[in-house]
């Protein structure tokens, strides 16, 4: 059987300095793991398949043969949209549709509009039923089992080189995306991870890919994808340590703060970590996950800021995550301990996150119970600036007026200059001072955009609360330019998620 397999990475083309710089490289390299994963089992079953991660550019339909029996999509919910109006063409060119990814498991009956199988969590297993067996349209299925067959980086080599070509610039490095473990070991109402069993890979594993990387892309930097690394700190970083140091590459991951204890920041350096991120999230909630248990608002701030600034001392780049504008959150208190924590730790990068909120959720179904989640949103905007659901705590103008400030703080001039001053590996500090020189800008004019439509649009105000279901213009104008002529090939009944 002739396959392929199609990974929806962007779905637009650069539109500015920021993405062009941030993005033409970036982008290709942001190939989700599961695709490949598919790749190896398809191979491994016998069939002829063909692999294409699609970055914004040129038609996505030209990456894949033209005679494919079946062609398997992924994508995140932001990029649904195009993966449907692909789907429709491939449908009506006789090809066998299958949607996988982190869209397929936030809205399997939204997207079983449009493909013949929806697939949650896969395995072979599931995958071999599914391509073997008549599957009616608009099946959803899901395995039902934790993922235990994880190919491996040897088994992926061929995708991993497609998508990581060095462009020979000095400043950028590979990106090799890998797992030491998989799900997770908390219970975020909003993480899609909220009821995955946790589970770490073997040791072995571990090791043999981290030595694969170093040998056959010595210029890569490996970037952890588990949703929580290290929570087997001994067995996980363990098995990086015991690699000779010239077999070990660099890499980056991502972890809660309760991870990050003193005596074991030095074993991450020692090991080749440069970049860790760790979510703050609210000052009034999450706190179990960053280290700061039963601490709320300020005394939480002094809790966290004491340790990110014990990890700045140690690794070279450092991000803290954040949510403005949870439930929990009201008045001006959240925002301005924000900036203040952005303002005493310039050495970190400040990630803030508007609330959006995914099906299959805790937090979803309370939401959707109190019709709060805007039901006419098209998925293409689940992305900042926009709103997806109705704040508890604030008006939209009064939330983009916060947002805005905040952004500022994160990327301030004081900021910009420690990043450009400060002493770390020349691609890191590449991408930081990149991110706050021309990032920022474009953020916080999207963020403008949207208090001046809430402002001046009645349209805004009418759509939110359910009295129209047409998109204001700024929406529809947004669609347009994220779909270019793929827009087209849906209508207004395709673009309205079914959420239920």
């Amino acid at each position: 059987m002739k396959i392929g397999v199609l990974d929806i990475v962007a779905d637009a083309a650069y539109e500015s300095f920021a993405n062009l710089a941030m993005g033409a490289y970036y982008r290709r390299q942001k190939g989700q793991l599961g695709p490949q994963f598919v790749v190896v089992w398809c191979r491994q079953l016998g069939h002829d398949v063909s692999y294409a991660v699609y970055a914004g550019h040129g038609d996505p339909l030209s990456l894949l043969p033209d005679d494919l029996d079946v062609v398997f999509i992924s994508a995140f919910t932001r990029y649904a949209l195009l993966a449907y109006a692909l789907a429709k063409r491939y449908r009506q060119a006789g090809v066998r549709t299958i949607l996988g990814g982190p869209h397929a498991k936030a809205a399997p009956l939204d997207s079983a509009r449009f493909f013949d199988v929806v697939i949650g969590d896969c395995d072979r297993e599931l995958l071999d039923e599914v391509l073997k067996g008549p599957v009616g349209p608009g099946t959803v299925l899901d395995s039902g089992r934790p993922l235990t067959d994880i190919p491996s980086v040897a088994e992926r080599a061929a995708e991993l080189d497609q998508t990581t070509r060095n462009p020979g610039l000095p400043l950028w490095r590979r990106m090799i995306h890998l797992l030491a473990s998989t799900g997770c070991p908390y219970d975020c109402n909003f993480c899609s991870d909220w009821n995955s069993r946790y589970r770490a890979l073997g040791t072995e594993q571990v090791r043999d890919d981290m030595r694969l990387v170093r040998s056959r892309w010595p210029d890569a930097t490996v970037i952890f994808s588990d949703p929580n690394f290290g929570v087997r700190f001994d067995q996980t970083v363990g098995a990086i340590e015991s690699l000779a140091p010239d077999e070990r590459p660099a890499y980056v991951i991502q972890c809660t703060l309760s991870v990050v204890k003193d005596e074991r920041l030095e074993r991450l350096r020692a090991t080749g970590c440069v970049y860790l991120a760790a979510g703050v999230e609210s000052w009034a909630d999450y706190s179990g996950k960053a280290g700061s248990a039963g601490k709320q608002g300020r005394e939480k701030l002094e809790q966290v800021c004491s340790r990110f600034e014990a990890i700045a001392r140690v690794l070279p780049g450092v991000q803290a995550n954040f949510i403005f504008g949870v439930d929990q959150d009201e008045g001006g208190e959240p925002a301005e301990l924000i900036k203040e924590m952005l303002r005493r730790l310039p050495s970190i990068n400040g990630e803030i996150n508007i609330p959006t909120v995914y099906g299959g959720t805790p937090l979803f179904d309370q939401l959707l119970r109190e019709d709060r989640i805007v039901r006419g949103m098209p998925y293409a905007l689940y992305r900042p600036p926009y709103l997806t659901m109705t704040l508890k705590n604030y008006d939209p103008l009064d939330y983009f007026s916060q947002l805005i400030d905040i952004q500022k703080a994160a990327f301030s001039a004081r900021s910009f200059r420690y990043h450009l001053t400060r002493e770390a590996p020349a691609y890191l500090k590449a991408y930081s001072v990149i991110r706050k020189a021309t990032e920022g800008a474009e953020q916080i004019r999207g963020l403008r955009r949207m208090r001046q439509a809430f402002l001046q649009d009645p349209a805004m105000g009418d759509f939110y609360a359910g009295r129209s279901t047409g998109l204001p213009q700024l929406y529809e104008a947004a669609l347009r330019r994220l779909l270019g002529r793929h827009r087209e090939l849906l209508c207004d009944e395709d673009i309205r998620p079914v959420l239920a």
